[in-house]
């Protein structure tokens, strides 16, 4: 039978050595978080009232009223470069003819709101040095519906050939949208000719 001394050191040197094993024991995995899930597409709708709930109520009816967010939508979504939008003020709509657009056929209604509209991304740097003329989703060929920009020191002009407007503010600057304020709505050469100023049925008296 072992002597009282040694019990008492065997129990220390196991009660040691069980301290030390629970010790180096690895710690528990930690519980799995969250499922990461994509970001949602971006929603031009939301954008505009967010961004323009103030300056852009009218351009926002009109697009909803042709039916022409969700084409512009899809674009956004289907083109992998983006798209620009120009989007004309309340202010500018408000120089219009209200016979303005009852004067246009549905072809040319689609068009004349589609020519606002490039489909790449464009920053402000970008259309400073763009090289002209450039494409809009009313472009049908090379040359027609197309826009062209010019720089004059810090201000960018966007031109049709027959109006010139400034850009006044950049509303979103973040790919795969840009918009961009003008205080003018874009007249197409495609649609008033070659005389310029417009033709007084698209103007108020």
């Amino acid at each position: 039978m072992a002597s009282k001394p040694l019990c008492v050191i065997l129990l220390t040197f196991i009660f040691l050595f069980t301290s030390q094993t629970k010790a180096q024991a690895p710690a528990p995995a930690p519980a799995p978080g969250p499922t990461l899930t994509p970001s949602s597409p971006l929603n031009l709708t939301t954008v505009i009232l967010e961004k323009g709930s103030h300056t852009l109520i009218t351009l926002f009816t009109l697009l909803k009223d042709f039916q022409l967010l969700t084409k512009i939508q899809s674009q956004l979504n289907s083109n992998s470069q983006g798209i620009t939008l120009f989007a004309a003020t309340d202010n500018a709509f408000q120089h219009l003819n209200p016979r303005t657009f009852s004067d246009l056929t549905d072809d040319q209604k689609l068009k004349f709101f589609l020519y606002h509209v490039a489909p790449k991304y464009y920053t402000i740097s970008d259309l400073r040095t763009m090289r002209n003329p450039v494409m809009t989703l009313a472009s049908e060929k090379k040359g027609s519906w197309v826009l062209n920009f010019t720089n004059h020191g810090n201000q960018v002009n966007v031109a049709t050939g027959v109006v010139s407007t400034p850009i006044t503010n950049i509303m979103r600057q973040q790919f795969p949208l840009a918009i961009y304020e003008v205080d003018e709505v874009l007249f197409p050469l495609e649609l008033v000719g070659d005389e310029f100023p417009p033709p007084a049925q698209f103007l108020k008296s």
